[in-house]
């Protein structure tokens, strides 16, 4: 199968253990456009795509390396 089809999904919590930051900072970084934002399932459900969190780890990687 392809890998489209095990596509892993992080709830908020996730994502702030993921970065070691709080929830509510979660909140704030993808309201200020500097965290992707998450794929709003139900009025209180918000997951994020673990391949969109790897892919935006890759970009600040990748920019910062030709920043230096």
């Amino acid at each position: 199968m392809d890998a489209q089809n095990h596509q892993q999904y992080l709830s908020v919590k996730d994502v702030a253990g993921r970065y070691r930051i709080g929830v509510s900072t979660v909140w704030e970084q993808v309201a200020a456009g500097r965290m992707p934002a998450g794929i709003k399932l139900a009025p209180n459900t918000t997951r994020w795509r673990l391949s969109d969190l790897i892919d935006w780890e890759a970009g600040l990687a990748s920019s910062h390396n030709h920043s230096t």
